[in-house]
This record gives C-alpha cells, sequence and structure tokens, in this order.
C-alpha cells in the first residue's frame, strides 16, 4: 500500500511540473524566434521596458528614417494556454512602411546601409524570472530600453469641482511651439530619448560628483529640432545662455548640446571655462572623441569619454 502512494505522489508531481513547462512553436519560414531575457535588478516593479524592432536598409546618408508595420498584426500569444503565463509575441506576416524625411541641408542623393528603427514601440512589464519570445521576420533585430516609474502612487482625491483636484499635467511654452528653448529639467535633458535610464543615471551620477568638488555646472542635452534657427552652434549657445548653466558671478558652465536626427554636436563653455578649456580643446574632443563612437552608433560612449576628457582637463 506504501508503494502505491509513493508512486502516485510522483505521478501527480511530474504530471504538476510537465504542466507548468511552456510550450512554445517553431518560427515559421522567413522568421526566427528571439528571446528577450532582462538581468535581475531592485525593485524590478518600478520599471518597464519599451520593446521596438530594427532592420538594416539601404537608404539617403543624410536622411531620417524609420518604418512602421501593422501593430495588430503583432499577437500575444501564451506558452500555457488560457493561464496567461509565459507570453510571447508573434508577427503574422513582414509587410512594413518606410518613411524617409530629407532635411534642409542634406544635399547628397548617395546611399548606405543603415540601421533603422520602428516608429511604433510596445510597453511591457520587467521582470526577469523567465525570457519572452519574439518570433520576428529573420531581418529583424529586437531593442529594447528601460523606463523607471516612482515606487509609489499618488492618490486622486474627488471633489464638488473635480477640476481643483485633476491632475495637473505641466507644459511649457516650448512644447506649444512659442519657445525657441524647452525648459531645463536636470543635468541630462534627453529630449530625444537617446539614452537608457542605466545611462542616463550613469552620467547625471559623472556630473554631480564632479561638481561637489569643483563648484563647476555641467549640463548636458539632447535635442530633436532648432526650431526656427539655421545655425546649430548659434542655437547651443542661446540655449545655455537662456538656461544660465553655470554659478551666478562664476560664469563656470559649460554645455553639450547634440542631435542625433540633425547629426550636429556643439560644447558651448562660460567665460570663466574657457580660460581652461579652449574651443580648439572643445573641437578636438568632438573631432576626436565623440564624433567616431557616433559614427558607429554609440551616443553613450562618445557623451561618456567626451565628459570624462573635458572633466580631467577642467580639474
Amino acid at each position: 500500500m506504501k508503494k502505491t502512494i509513493i508512486i502516485l505522489i510522483l505521478f501527480l508531481s511530474f504530471t504538476s511540473h510537465s504542466q507548468n513547462k511552456p510550450n512554445y512553436p517553431n518560427p515559421k519560414e522567413g522568421f526566427k524566434r528571439v528571446d528577450l531575457l532582462l538581468p535581475k535588478i531592485e525593485n524590478e516593479k518600478n520599471y518597464k521596458v519599451e520593446v521596438k524592432f530594427s532592420m538594416e536598409s539601404k537608404v539617403i546618408e543624410c536622411a531620417n528614417v524609420d518604418f512602421s508595420f501593422n501593430l495588430k498584426n503583432l499577437k500575444t500569444e501564451y506558452g500555457i494556454p488560457y493561464s496567461y503565463r509565459f507570453p510571447y509575441y508573434s508577427l503574422e506576416n513582414d509587410a512594413v512602411e518606410i518613411t524617409e524625411g530629407l532635411d534642409s541641408d542634406c544635399k547628397t542623393t548617395k546611399t548606405v546601409l543603415k540601421k533603422i528603427y520602428s516608429s511604433q514601440n510596445i510597453l511591457i512589464e520587467y521582470q526577469s524570472y523567465y525570457a519572452r519570445p519574439f518570433y520576428i521576420p529573420e531581418s529583424w533585430n529586437l531593442e529594447y530600453r528601460l523606463w523607471k516609474a516612482d515606487d509609489y502612487y499618488k492618490s486622486v482625491m474627488n471633489s464638488e469641482n473635480p477640476e481643483e483636484n485633476a491632475p495637473k499635467v505641466e507644459f511649457s511654452s516650448y512644447d506649444f511651439g512659442e519657445s525657441e528653448f524647452p525648459k531645463q529639467k536636470r543635468e541630462v535633458n534627453d529630449f530625444e530619448f537617446v539614452f537608457s535610464v542605466e545611462e542616463l543615471e550613469k552620467l547625471t551620477r559623472i556630473i554631480r560628483e564632479f561638481e561637489k568638488k569643483t563648484s563647476n555646472r555641467i549640463a548636458i542635452v539632447s535635442i530633436k529640432s532648432i526650431k526656427s534657427y539655421d545655425d546649430f552652434d548659434k542655437y547651443a549657445i542661446d540655449l545655455s545662455n537662456n538656461w544660465g548653466v553655470g554659478q551666478k558671478g562664476k560664469d563656470n558652465g559649460l554645455t553639450i548640446v547634440f542631435s542625433k536626427t540633425l547629426r550636429k554636436i556643439r560644447i558651448s563653455t562660460g567665460t570663466e571655462t574657457q580660460k581652461i578649456l579652449s574651443d580648439s580643446f572643445c573641437k578636438s574632443v568632438i573631432d576626436k572623441t565623440m564624433i567616431p563612437e557616433f559614427k558607429n552608433g554609440n551616443y553613450y560612449e562618445g557623451i561618456e569619454k567626451g565628459l570624462s576628457q573635458l572633466i580631467s582637463e577642467w580639474k
């Protein structure tokens, strides 16, 4: 009798384990499976994962290019049917529409092979317990970056006058096209969404540690448009002056303004800063350190290495 019970328990245990194991399909012809497996981090619930797709395409060298697909063709399925567990994502076809935009200063017709990104994205929960498969065309790649949220929720109170307690969304005149310059929010102002959360935190930490030791001030800005300006360098200088980067009376500020979209960069320095970091030195940092990394798509590496050089000379 005891033997029968042991065998039954083992059988039930094996059955339960096999039912919890996800069953993923094989990729169909012309498609591949890519597994998104995230590293374990603290407070995973405070992060979201933004997923985009990329592919290589032959386009005009100085064009701004992306591609779009029908989001309805991206299906969410589950490795254990009817359980909503072990999700995976599958594209039904590889149909895309490529959009190519040319700036006024783009005069060439030369074409190059360039990585382009999807204009659409999906936002999913961060979790590191298991991989999430994506079934995508063989010529596509999977790209992702992280978004960090507050670790607490804010209550919305009801009242007789709902407008009094309505959540306030702060816009500036820049958002409505009435101002040439955005509002400075922090040390690293990534208006073009170039950096990941980790990269933003690393750059901010470098700047704050330097500021504590020297009292010098640094701002990094990524920008997609220079509004009505024709000259990027003048826009960067005026932006720095508008923000007043540096301490009052010391003029010890430095601003790195760059645009991935416009393929431009400028280092703007205050009067006192310029006595140590000359225009020729800043130009050398741009030409020899930053731009070579930018050309390889390594925007964080270019900014971080250039920033380190500037700080080292500025001490």
